[in-house]
C-alpha cells in the first residue's frame, strides 16, 4: 500500500541562527505512517544537514527578513511534487513525528494551524510586536487603519499562530489565501502571524485549529522564541554597526557579527519600542505622529518617562485651557492624552485638575493635595509665558526626594528666561538642583515647528 507523502519544510535566509534539528528531541524508534520529506529553502549555498535536503530559494530582489517569508506564504510555487506540507518554524523541534491521521479534515481541503495561546484579535498582536520592539509604531498603525477600513478588527478572531501550518497547499483556496498573505507581507510589516487571519478572512478560506495549544501540543516541544542561538526579531543592526564602527566585519555583516561575536558579550542590542507612539494611536491621542493636528511628541515623552514606567508613583496631571491659541490643547484632546498616558504608566496613581489659563494668569493659585506629593507631573496646554506660574500653583504638590519629573507640553512656546526662572524656584523650593530640557513639537495647523514647546524639569 502506497503511503501518503508529506514534505515538512522550513526557510533559513540571511544571517539568524544555526540551522536547526527538528528531529533532536524524538523518541528513539519514532516512526510515521507517511513518507515525509524534509526541505529547507535557504540563499546560504555553506549551508549542511544531516536532515534536511537544502533548496536555493531563487533570486529575488527582497531583504532576507521578507524574503524567508515567500515559501511560508506560497507553497504552491515551490513544492509542486507533494500534495501536502507542513511549514514550521526553524526552532520547531518535533515531540513525535507526524502521521497519517494529522492530514484528517471535516472540510474540503487541510488547512490546520495552532490557535494563539493569550491574543485574539489583530489589535492585541500590534500592541505586543511593538512593545517587543520587533517593528516600528508607524508600519503597525498603519497596517492596523488599513484593516479598520474593510471592518471592525475585533471580527478578525480567533488569532492564529503561524510556528506550524499544515495544508492542501495545491488546492486554489489556499493558493488565494496564500498570495493574499502575501501581499499583506510585502504591503506592511515582516511580523505575518499580524496579516495570517486577515488574509484568512479576506480570501475565503477554510481554517481548522490543531488539538491543544503550541505550548501543551503532543507534535511540538514548546521551544522559546527568544534564545541565546538566534538574533532576536528586535535587533537593531543600524546601532550594533554604531557600536562596532572600527570593526569591518560588523559594519558589512552586522547579523552576522552579531551571531559570531556580540551574542557572547551580554550588550543589549535590541530597538527601542515605541509603545507611547503606539498606545496614543490606539486611544487617538494627538501626541503621536498618526492622530490629528500630530504633536509628534511621544517619543521624546516615552524616553523620559520610560525609567518610570514599571515602578509605583503618583502622577499629577494639569490640564490647561488656552482658549484662542492655535496650538491649544481641546478638551477631547486632553481625553485622549489622558487616556494614551494613564496606559502608559499602568503603576501610577493619578490625580487630574482642569484649569483656564485665564485663571492661572489672574490668581496666585496654589494646589495642596490632602493625601502627598506627586513624583510626576504632566503639563499639557500651558502659554510659555505662564510657565513661571509653576512655581506657585505646584510647588507644595511635588515630593522632593530625588527622582522627580515635571513635563510640559506647551500651547505657546517657553522663553529660555521663562525656564530658568522656573527652574530656580523650584530648585529653591524643593532643596535640590533641576536639570531643564527643551524640544520642539508639531502641530497641523501650524506652518513650522513650534519651538520651545516641550520642557521637562528633572530632579
Amino acid at each position: 500500500m502506497t503511503r501518503q507523502r508529506l514534505v515538512i519544510y522550513t526557510v533559513l535566509t540571511g544571517a539568524k541562527e544555526a540551522l536547526g534539528n527538528p528531529l533532536a528531541a524524538l523518541p528513539p524508534g519514532a516512526s510515521s505512517d507517511l513518507q515525509i520529506d524534509w526541505v529547507c529553502f535557504t540563499d546560504n549555498p555553506r549551508l549542511r544537514s544531516e536532515v534536511w535536503q537544502l533548496r536555493d530559494i531563487g533570486a529575488h530582489p527582497l531583504p532576507s527578513e521578507k524574503l524567508s517569508r515567500r515559501p511560508k506564504a506560497l507553497p504552491h510555487e515551490y513544492l509542486q511534487d507533494w500534495d501536502y506540507s507542513l511549514y514550521i518554524d526553524n526552532i520547531t523541534v518535533f515531540k513525535r513525528l507526524p502521521q497519517a491521521a494529522d492530514l484528517a479534515s471535516a472540510g474540503p481541503y487541510l488547512f490546520k494551524v495552532f490557535r494563539h495561546a493569550s491574543r485574539v484579535n489583530p489589535r492585541q498582536e500590534a500592541a505586543a510586536i511593538v512593545q517587543l520592539g520587533y517593528e516600528s509604531a508607524e508600519r503597525i498603525c498603519g497596517q492596523l487603519d488599513f484593516y479598520a477600513k474593510l471592518g471592525p478588527l475585533e471580527g478578525i478572531t480567533p488569532l492564529s499562530t503561524c510556528t506550524v501550518i499544515l495544508r492542501q497547499h495545491g488546492h486554489p483556496a489556499l493558493q488565494r489565501f496564500g498570495v493574499t498573505w502575501w501581499e499583506q507581507i510585502l504591503n506592511f510589516g515582516k511580523r505575518d502571524q499580524m496579516s495570517f487571519d486577515f488574509a484568512v478572512q479576506h480570501s475565503g478560506a477554510r481554517l481548522e485549529h490543531l488539538p491543544g495549544l503550541k505550548n501543551d501540543s503532543d507534535l511540538i516541544h514548546n521551544t522559546a522564541n527568544i534564545h541565546p542561538g538566534r538574533v532576536h526579531a528586535n535587533f537593531d543592526a543600524v546601532r550594533y554597526a554604531w557600536l562596532h564602527r572600527g570593526d569591518a566585519a560588523a559594519q558589512a555583516d552586522p547579523r552576522q557579527h552579531y551571531l559570531d561575536h556580540g551574542r557572547h558579550e551580554g550588550r543589549d542590542y535590541a530597538a527601542r519600542p515605541e509603545l507611547l507612539e503606539f498606545l496614543c494611536h490606539h486611544h487617538g491621542s494627538s501626541l503621536g505622529a498618526r492622530i490629528a493636528p500630530r504633536r509628534q511628541v511621544a517619543g521624546a515623552l516615552q524616553d523620559l518617562l520610560a525609567p518610570r514606567r514599571e515602578r509605583a508613583g503618583r502622577l499629577l496631571l494639569l490640564r490647561i485651557q488656552d482658549e484662542g491659541a492655535p496650538a491649544a490643547y481641546e478638551p477631547a484632546e486632553c481625553d485622549a492624552a489622558e487616556a494614551a498616558l494613564g496606559a502608559y504608566l499602568p503603576a501610577h496613581r493619578g490625580v487630574k485638575i482642569d484649569i483656564a489659563a485665564a485663571a492661572l494668569a489672574a490668581g496666585n493659585l496654589v494646589y495642596e493635595p490632602q493625601d502627598g506629593g506627586f513624583d510626576l507631573v504632566l503639563v499639557l496646554g500651558l502659554p510659555g509665558p505662564l510657565l513661571p506660574r509653576l512655581a506657585g500653583l505646584l510647588g507644595a504638590a511635588l515630593k522632593p526626594e530625588s527622582g522627580g519629573l515635571l513635563c510640559v507640553l506647551a500651547s505657546r512656546p517657553c522663553a529660555a528666561a521663562e525656564v530658568a526662572q522656573l527652574e530656580a524656584a523650584l530648585a529653591a523650593r524643593l532643596g535640590r538642583p533641576c536639570r531643564a530640557g527643551l524640544q520642539a513639537s508639531r502641530h497641523d495647523g501650524l506652518e513650522r515647528a513650534l519651538p520651545n514647546s516641550l520642557l521637562a524639569l528633572e530632579w
